[in-house]
């Protein structure tokens, strides 16, 4: 994934009161600017310490939403769908990659690698059929996965593809996320369900 991505899923969030509230963290260093932080109801959506700070990226609360964000290192840029359709994009610093070895956590900010949580920051709400991918989605491709449904899935072809490229594929559940090393789903202060969560990597 240090040369490209694509993160979706299906998010209902809930207002528990918090404006920068982070539902997927991926820390690498010790200070606190995450490779990739993504808010649901704020204006937090940062990648390699640089947020867009927009707010077509908000999403409704106590409704299903699908988002998406791609990037790649050869367009050097990253884009932002909700519900199929592109609502940002912005350009990222040209050579730049995603740094490897982090921890993942899904429902909080991190301030520190695998640590670090603020009560403020945590996700309040729902995720389903949450994809990470090491590929750049098309435009085509993220309007597909939102037209087949929150019970949908990948393109067979998509499928196919990232099988015969030797990736794994993990199905993960609330109560198994021991299973995936470095990937965390924080509790305390992070509320809701997780469910259908998919994984692809390299390996």
């Amino acid at each position: 994934m240090e040369t490209s991505f694509s993160i979706c899923s299906w998010i209902r969030p809930r207002n528990n009161g918090n404006t920068q509230d982070a539902w997927f963290s991926y820390q690498v260093a010790s200070s606190n600017d995450d490779e990739i932080t993504i808010s649901a109801i704020g204006t937090w959506d940062s990648l390699f310490g640089d947020n867009f700070a927009s707010s077509a990226t908000i999403l409704e609360t106590d409704v299903w939403s699908n988002y998406c964000q791609t990037w790649d290192l050869t367009s050097t840029t990253r884009r932002v769908y909700v519900n199929g359709v592109e609502v940002a994009n912005k350009a990222t610093t040209s050579g730049r990659k995603l740094k490897a070895g982090g921890v993942l956590v899904l429902g909080q900010d991190q301030d520190s690698r695998g640590g670090g949580f603020n009560a403020a920051q945590a996700f309040s709400g729902d995720l389903y059929n949450l994809v990470v991918l090491d590929k750049k989605l098309s435009s085509e491709e993220v309007s597909n996965l939102y037209k087949s449904g929150r019970c949908g899935g990948l393109d067979m072809d998509l499928t196919k593809m990232l099988y015969s490229n030797g990736r794994i594929f993990w199905t993960l559940k609330e109560t198994e996320t021991s299973k995936l090393k470095g990937v965390h789903v924080a509790s305390g202060n992070s509320s809701g369900d997780l469910s259908r969560t998919n994984f692809w990597s390299t390996s």
